[in-house]
């Protein structure tokens, strides 16, 4: 999945063990955002593919606006937005069949006007949203700390999800062991500057309990042992890197729109070539 915001929002799902891909038609909503947050995932009661795009206008907006896309309709319908702000422009992680961000709530809390902060979910299946609590720590930051980076990612040994927090000079990794359970939130790992000159942004967990790690100095990515502590700086770069687990299907077979035919689109077909190649030193 990719989209680019130059002076409006456009999307292409890919498929890159078969090397096709398709272009959805133009959100309802589609100017360039304050914030924007995208998710992906699938609908295994529909069998189906669908994206989740929620936008903030400007920062002064209270609601957000919502959209979904469904591939197996080729389009979009606009959705009632949930009551809380967009806080978080990350990709959204999608675990268990529902995709996860960051949120926030403007509340009175002991007399004084603060944030709260939440994870929001949307199941893909039954199309609802959905809350899950934050541990109490990360809930309510303290003053001065109201644009602290916080996004969550999946955490697929445990089919869970986890939340990172950059807090000055150490990034702390928080999982929730049991999925929806608020209370086995518990603090996995605790990262300071390293050896790479700055708190590294997470990128991803590794399948030996590892961490991929970006350098936010030269935005090269770099692997992290978390037992040994060991740092191994990887022949990648990228201003905005992220990176993604998948499961091979042949979704868009029958496509018409082909990577590696189409013209203009063959870096498609070698990037699709650069990540099995680099999949192969994440695992």
């Amino acid at each position: 999945m990719g989209y680019h915001t130059s002076f409006d929002i456009r999307f292409i799902l890919w498929n890159p063990i078969i090397k096709k891909f398709v272009r959805p038609p133009k959100p309802y909503i589609c100017s360039l955002p304050y914030k924007i947050s995208v998710g992906f995932g699938f609908d295994s009661i529909r069998d189906d593919y669908k994206v989740l795009k929620i936008t903030k206008k400007n920062v002064l907006d209270k609601y957000v606006e919502v959209e979904l896309y469904s591939l197996k309709t080729n389009s979009w319908k606009i959705l009632d937005p949930p009551k809380y702000d967009l806080y978080s422009d990350d990709f959204m992680a999608f675990v268990n069949g529902v995709v996860h961000w960051v949120a926030r709530e403007l509340v009175n809390n002991q007399g004084r006007r603060r944030y709260k902060f939440l994870l929001m979910g949307f199941d893909m299946g039954h199309e609802v949203f959905k809350e899950i609590m934050l541990p109490e720590s990360l809930s309510y930051l303290r003053e001065g700390k109201c644009e602290t980076p916080m996004y969550v990612m999946p955490y697929g040994e445990l089919s869970s999800i986890a939340v990172i927090v950059s807090v000055y000079d150490e990034c702390n990794i928080w999982v929730m062991k049991e999925y929806n359970m608020v209370e086995t939130w518990t603090k996995m790992f605790n990262l300071g500057i390293l050896g790479i000159g700055s708190v590294p942004r997470v990128l991803g967990f590794r399948k030996n309990g590892g961490l991929i790690l970006s350098n936010l100095f030269n935005q090269q990515v770099v692997l992290h042992d978390m037992e040994g502590s060991e740092v191994n700086y990887f022949t990648v770069w990228g201003r905005n890197a992220y990176v993604f687990s998948y499961i091979e299907s042949l979704v868009f077979l029958d496509q018409v729109i082909d990577s590696r035919g189409e013209n203009g689109a063959e870096n498609m077909s070698n990037a699709s070539d650069s990540i099995e190649g680099a999949a192969r030193n994440f695992t």
